[in-house]
């Protein structure tokens, strides 16, 4: 199993993000055991995941399924292939509260499937050197570690419980939005949290940005400008960020962290502010059923305390060739932590973009003091 993966940011005691990229995976006597926290990963490539083993059943997984909740896993991949992933190591996924919301709505439990049962009785004996030529890769403490044995761990016959793996379509994913005026909160789109111990704040949510319906009268309908008290971590599978129609590349990420400034760029305002507010469909080129990408999320064991904390604020295109034709959608990791960009994110990838601050050089004053709005 050859995988490459590099750490983009480092939070403060619960989570990392990373960029993975796998130039080949392998299922023939290898399998990885991520025990260290909870995963969710983003497939950027084009690529797509064939089969997905874990020790309970097997699953093949068509393009926009997410798995979850994995215990030792291996892939069959076609080809090379790129993601973003975040760590937790605190708490657990769960579908968020839907409040006044009701019973449906955004992710539907409905959707969440359960694999059938599958097991393989494989013996792959030992090597020359006596070791079994079954190879586990494990993560504890931040660190991989391997082990040998001479058989297949997908042989688990029966087991009982009720942490079972599970996938969900994205494209399952029920839009909740403003229908007369301003703008909800972007926590509408949440499809997993990862609560902390304190009410109403998440360690970590899972948010995408589908194909939808603006409608909104008398309002400015891209994203806001704000300051946030969450680290926003943005990325992009195919297609134009409704707020950043350029520069802002598929494969490439955002990080606005807390309280740090931002908002859609000069060209983005100029247009939204002299657009009709007719119906228009938005997002529209960032979704497709039939050839949408793979969303993987691995849900593991939570084991592992680590972080340091500075407030950065940056941008990487770091992953993918813009001329893939697979897409999925612009989705965010928000968090109530700190981010910090490790050396590999700022300076080893050579793909920080230092004029990213020029995206609002040209945004003009437009307030006058003077002037009165009429009744």
């Amino acid at each position: 199993m050859t995988t490459n993966r590099r750490s983009l940011f480092t939070s403060l005691t619960t989570e990392r993000l990373h960029v993975i990229n796998t130039p080949r995976v392998t299922s023939n006597g290898a399998a990885v055991s991520p025990l260290n926290g909870q995963a969710v990963s983003n497939d950027s490539s084009g690529s797509l995941l064939q089969y997905l083993r874990d020790s309970r059943p097997q699953r093949r997984l068509r393009p926009s399924p997410c798995p979850s909740q994995i215990s030792r896993f291996t892939v069959a991949i076609e080809k090379e292939s790129r993601g973003y992933i975040l760590e937790v190591f605190d708490g657990h996924f769960v579908l968020p509260n839907l409040g006044p919301i009701g019973a449906n709505g955004l992710a539907n439990p409905r959707d969440f499937l359960t694999p059938v049962a599958w097991f393989e009785d494989r013996e792959l004996g030992r090597d020359s050197n006596g070791k079994g030529k079954y190879t586990i890769i494990g993560k504890f403490q931040g660190e991989l570690f391997k082990a040998q044995q001479e058989h297949s761990p997908f042989d688990v016959v029966a087991w009982h419980g009720n942490y079972a793996p599970y996938k969900y379509d994205l494209a399952n994913f029920m839009v909740i939005n403003a229908v007369q005026y301003d703008h909800a909160d972007p926590s509408i789109f949440t499809v997993l949290t990862c609560p902390s111990t304190k009410p109403g704040v998440a360690i970590a949510d899972f948010v995408i940005f589908p194909p939808r319906w603006s409608v909104q009268e008398h309002t400015f309908r891209p994203p806001y400008y704000h300051r946030n008290c969450m680290s926003e971590f943005m990325g992009l599978i195919k297609g134009n960020y409704e707020a950043k129609e350029e520069g802002f590349l598929p494969g490439g990420a955002s990080l606005h962290s807390m309280m740090t400034p931002h908002g859609p760029d000069a060209q983005c305002f100029e247009d939204a502010t002299k657009a009709k507010l007719v119906p228009v469909r938005v997002a529209d080129n960032t979704q497709d059923l039939e050839t949408s990408l793979l969303l993987k999320i691995l849900v593991v064991l939570v084991l592992y305390l680590k972080g340091k904390t500075v407030l950065k604020n940056a941008r990487m295109d770091c992953m993918l060739n813009s001329s893939q034709e697979q897409l999925l959608q612009a989705f965010m990791f928000e968090s109530s932590l700190s981010m910090m960009v490790t050396k590999w994110g700022e300076e080893v990838c050579q793909k920080l973009d230092k004029n990213y601050y020029k995206c609002w050089m040209n945004l003009k004053k437009h307030f006058d003091a003077t002037r009165r709005i009429e009744d």
